[in-house]
């Protein structure tokens, strides 16, 4: 039997159990209403009589029967009773038969690494794993199958990609194992799924990021499929072992490399890989990858996150972990790097998601223990980029009760006690449970884009212990945090939301302690996260959730997903361009920090016309120019640093530059010896506010709204009616490419159709504001 017929048969039973509790009325809650990106859906959970089976062997374990140091180097033969001793206590022949006839082998070889590199999975595990394997079904055929991310096989001259060709099975060593001697019984083989036949395949319950996915044949009709992963950090969602392996299944033939670009480059089939959507990503790839085992290399694993080349530190573990719960050997292997496991977002999700258990107390671990074997792992730095700060960032409290909003622009009238909110769900107008997709509680989506207003969100948290603890916190606007009614945090204002924007100590109690908030409201971007970690004052380490610590609402406990009205991220499949942000070296002048006021509409009188030539560099020639200072577009492009550089598989060289263009215009104002500001990403109504600002003070401010809509240019003036906006274009609007959105002409500028389908570039439907910045030239100072 196939094991998507398998699938189908389990989910099949799955379906008539939910039909017949729902007769009856155990579940009373309809199976799905959808309000836009809000939705509820109501479900049965079975529990599970027996905790599940999660193994660690390490190579002092006393069972061995040759006991070695865990800083020592291994011997493959010292590998291999390491790995049988782990599956054995694992399970492993509850899960492989001798009747199987095709059994599949999934490691992780995203790089171009060897073995030791804490990167890749160890060939000498695999090889271990197939052996036993064989041991117990000796008429199966044992594949190898990997989709990597970062290169490609040789032999597809199809594939356009970044120029990483190579055979990454011979690097890492899988490829002689065809011809070991050891292995000659075995019928082996070994499949690059990112060529394999790819299917269509819905994910069951609906999915959380995606409906559907493209499925290699090799996953889909196996007979057992074995994950054998490397134990590691990552940015994004904080550490890469069990589960978010699977992001290897997505074959790069529709999904690009890597993963996330789609095929071809630009078709728009890319895997979301955002912070907000990755964690989705993963939980459905693992819950259509239909799993039956996990073997974990942790022999080298990687703390810090990314390849040895960009930071990451290989740790030598000598262990091996193995269990047939893939989100339960996930809990135990963040145990193991000394994580919370309520820090990791796919793990929570998973557990919810019914793929396996996220509590450790269900846990029967056999072999060692966690703490003799765990080791402190570094995290991946927050002040890497795009994905550091989530990946650091422990996981805040995703559900709330909701009260509001009320509308008013007095930010210190109370709506409530908050000595005595009387939380209770669905009565006195607080909501029913409310779960948020990421982090950054989206108010804004969930009330649909208020003004003007404050909202209570209320949640209940227990404590293992009394202790002080370190609340991080963080917000776009005005923010007041009470615990346990007292007042402990005050904002008031706007700014940059980061996780966090602020951390102060705490008292917390054992048992019980409640959380209130109180987030402002004027425009644009709404939300806040809230977290409670252990105090630490080493930032490698910080930011972990207290161990133990878990929020809940005023029923006493924490309700599942599927009894909760859940917020998903805007546009999720869309969800990859990264978070904000906004920089200022103007006087520290940031008109959305500032809360600058602008009038209804302004010009800036006398703005030159743009040349055509080298879009951005011409736009800044006229900016400078109107700023007094006489430079031609050729000198610029000298100084910017990109006059000779070219960006590789792009119709246009320049278009590269339409994403984050600030590195060289910055460039070029250190040059000359000007202030600057940049932002981009933003949504729309920040964008609007921010743009208002600047002219307002007197600042051109430099635009890309993307070739289709006539490449780079000036804005010079806006209308607060309908958002419009004037413009100086590097392109004249009779040679645009859509002349949809031609401009209405003015005396001296071109009038925008409007803010959004222009400037943004983006029509309904689609993330608003990503992509494109802005940029403005200040003062010069030297």
């Amino acid at each position: 039997m196939s094991r998507s017929m398998k699938t189908g048969i389990s989910w099949s039973l799955i379906l008539l159990s939910i039909t017949a509790l729902i007769l009856l009325d155990v579940v009373r809650k309809p199976m799905l209403e959808e309000f836009g990106s809000i939705y509820t859906v109501g479900a049965v959970r079975a529990e599970a009589a027996a905790k599940s089976v999660v193994s660690i062997g390490r190579s002092d374990y006393a069972h061995l029967t040759e006991r070695v140091d865990p800083d020592s180097a291994l011997t493959e033969a010292q590998v291999e009773a390491m790995v049988r001793e782990a599956v054995r206590l694992g399970g492993i022949e509850r899960v492989v038969r001798p009747d199987h006839r095709w059994i599949v082998i999934k490691p992780n070889i995203v790089e171009l690494k060897k073995r030791g590199s804490g990167v890749i999975t160890d060939w000498r595990v695999v090889k271990a794993l197939i052996k036993i394997v064989y041991e117990i079904a000796p008429k199966a055929r044992i594949t190898i199958a990997e989709g990597a991310g970062a290169w490609v096989s040789p032999g597809h001259p199809e594939v356009r990609t970044w120029g990483n060709v190579a055979d990454g099975f011979e690097i890492a060593g899988y490829r002689p194992l065809l011809s070991d001697p050891e292995l000659s019984d075995v019928t082996l083989d070994i499949v690059d799924i990112n060529f394999d036949e790819a299917v269509e395949t819905p994910v069951p319950g609906g999915g959380t990021a995606k409906k559907t996915y493209y499925i290699p044949r090799t996953v889909l009709d196996c007979d057992v499929l074995i994950n054998v992963p490397v134990m590691k950090v990552t940015f994004n969602v904080g550490m890469t072992v069990a589960m978010k392996n699977f992001v290897g299944i997505a074959p790069g033939m529709v999904y690009g490399w890597a993963k996330m670009r789609g095929y071809p480059p630009g078709s728009g089939t890319g895997l979301p890989h955002s912070d907000p959507v990755l964690d989705e990503v993963i939980v459905d790839l693992v819950s259509l990858s239909g799993v039956d085992f996990t073997v974990v290399d942790a022999i080298v694993a990687m703390e810090r996150a990314k390849s040895d080349e960009i930071g990451g530190l290989p740790v030598r573990m000598n262990t091996v972990v193995a269990g047939s719960d893939v989100v339960a050997v996930d809990v135990v292997c963040a145990r193991l790097m000394d994580f919370n496991p309520d820090d990791v977002e796919y793990i929570t999700l998973g557990d919810r998601q019914r793929l396996g258990t996220g509590d450790l107390g269900k846990i029967a671990v056999r072999g060692q223990t966690i703490e003799n074997v765990a080791r402190r792992f570094e995290k991946c730095p927050a002040n890497w980029g795009t994905g550091g700060e989530y990946g650091h960032y422990g996981q805040g409290n995703r559900i709330w009760l909701l009260k509001g909003p009320f509308a008013t622009k007095d930010w210190n009238r109370d709506f409530l006690d908050p000595t005595d909110p009387r939380a209770l769900a669905g009565e006195d107008g607080w909501s029913a449970p409310v779960y948020f997709h990421d982090d950054k509680i989206d108010l804004d989506t969930y009330f649909n884009d208020p003004t003007n207003c404050v909202v209570y969100a209320y949640a209940e948290f227990s404590a293992p212990k009394a202790q002080k603890a370190e609340l991080w916190i963080g917000s776009d606007e005005g923010l007041v945090v009470w615990v346990n009614g007292n007042s402990v945090y005050a904002f008031e204002g706007a700014r940059r939301h980061h996780l966090p924007n602020a951390k102060l100590e705490i008292a917390v109690r054992k048992g019980a302690n409640t959380l209130l908030v109180k987030a402002r409201q004027t425009r644009g971007r709404y939300d806040f996260s809230i977290n409670i970690c252990e105090p630490e004052d080493d930032d490698r380490y910080n930011g972990t959730r207290v161990f133990g610590l878990k929020f809940s609402v005023p029923t006493g406990e924490e309700p599942e997903l599927a009894q909760a009205t859940y917020v998903a991220a805007k546009d999720r499949e869309d969800y990859d361009f990264g978070e904000p942000e906004a920089v200022s070296h103007i006087k520290g002048r940031d008109p959305l920090e500032q809360g600058e006021s602008a009038p209804e509409k302004k010009v800036l009188e006398g703005f030159p016309k743009l040349p055509e030539g080298m879009d951005y560099m011409a736009a800044l020639q006229a900016v400078l120019a109107y700023r007094g200072e006489q430079v031609d577009v050729s000198y610029l492009m000298g100084i910017s640093g990109e006059a000779f550089k070219f960006y590789y598989d792009r119709p246009d060289p320049w278009d590269a530059l339409a994403i984050a263009p600030s590195d060289p215009l910055q460039t070029v104002c250190d040059a000359l010896g000007y202030t600057y500001a940049y932002s981009y990403n933003e949504e729309q109504d920040e964008a609007w506010i921010r743009m208002k600002g600047w002219i307002h003070m007197g600042y051109p401010v430099m635009v890309c709204s993307g070739r289709r809509y006539g490449g780079w240019g000036v804005l010079v003036g806006y209308e607060e009616e309908n958002q419009k906006a004037y413009l100086r274009r590097t392109m004249d609007g009779s040679r645009r490419r859509d002349t949809s959105h031609s401009g209405q002409g003015s005396a001296e500028y071109e009038t925008m159709g409007s803010f959004l389908k222009e400037w943004m570039g983006r029509g309904p439907g689609k993330m608003e504001g990503v992509g494109n910045p802005q940029f403005v030239v200040g003062e010069k100072i030297g």
